[in-house]
């Protein structure tokens, strides 16, 4: 789990940069990612003293590596990013930097994969439950949001977070680019009971994977569940995943092209201001 775990952190810096949060925040949160691992992995599993601190050791070296390799590529993805939106955004920005996104996490799994799978070799039985009770605890918590709502209230949510993340990037949505998420949500396919199944099915690739975790080429068989592979979904969803991608493009350059001059140099200093976290953060010793 840690290489999940600290796919997170890292994933909730990025939607910091992009979608809110501020300065202080980013760098208080990088800077003590040890204790918020810590703390996460204790809501999967109890590690004895031996595991704690081989958790540690790999931790920190996972990190120190994060920090000087890593961390100049996000700041120099990240000041793209503000090029791109000081001069406007096109599609092909859009699409590039969620495949940068996607490349960030692909490293991260590669380089941490190893550790993980070390780590987790050493979980007795009572400790897989631990960890596979969690996650179906999680995906309980997600039909409960996504799933089981009705249609009209799942819409008005994904506009409600959507107009929430957007007034914080750009400082506040006019009347029209209020509108222009709603019209969005609308369109939107719905397809969570889809992403719902496709938990499941995880959960239950990643159980019968655990079981095997004293033979050999543990870490490889793992691997595959932590990368971001298409072929394995469903072609329902793959279908449903690229419309709703679509429609989220085809917003975000709409709204965009209404930005006004305010709306447009606070999203420029929001992202570039990222940047000079990111690498601040590189430098520190």
């Amino acid at each position: 789990m840690l290489q999940k775990l600290f796919v997170r952190g890292v994933s909730l810096l990025l939607v910091g940069a992009l979608l809110g949060g501020c300065s202080f925040a980013t760098r208080f949160a990088y800077n003590n990612l040890d204790w918020l691992a810590k703390r996460e992995i204790g809501k999967y599993v109890s590690l004895n003293s031996e595991q704690k601190q081989d958790v540690d050791t790999r931790f920190d070296r996972l990190w120190a590596w994060h920090r000087t390799e890593e961390l100049p590529q996000y700041a120099t993805d990240l000041r793209k990013l503000a090029a791109a939106a000081r001069r406007g955004f096109i599609e092909d920005d859009l699409r590039s930097f969620l495949d940068t996104g996607e490349a960030w996490a692909a490293r991260l799994a590669q380089r941490g994969m190893p550790d993980v799978a070390a780590v987790i070799a050493t979980f007795d039985d009572a400790q897989i439950a631990e960890i596979l009770q969690q996650v179906d605890e999680e995906n309980a918590e997600y039909r409960e949001k996504y799933v089981e709502p009705d249609a009209s209230e799942r819409r008005e949510a994904s506009a409600k977070r959507m107009r929430k993340s957007l007034d914080k990037r750009l400082g506040s949505l006019s009347y029209s680019q209020r509108q222009r998420v709603a019209q969005w949500a609308d369109a939107r396919q719905l397809n969570a009971e889809a992403w719902a199944a496709e938990q499941v099915r995880w959960r239950d690739a990643f159980a019968a994977v655990l079981a095997t975790r004293a033979e050999p080429n543990f870490a490889e068989r793992l691997q595959p569940l932590f990368e971001n592979n298409e072929d394995d979904l469903p072609p329902e969803l793959l279908s449903s995943n690229a419309y709703n991608t679509r429609l989220w493009i085809d917003m975000i350059l709409d709204i965009d092209a209404s930005l006004s001059e305010r709306q447009r140099a606070h999203l420029v200093e929001h992202i570039t201001e990222f940047a000079e976290d990111f690498e601040a953060l590189s430098r520190k010793d």
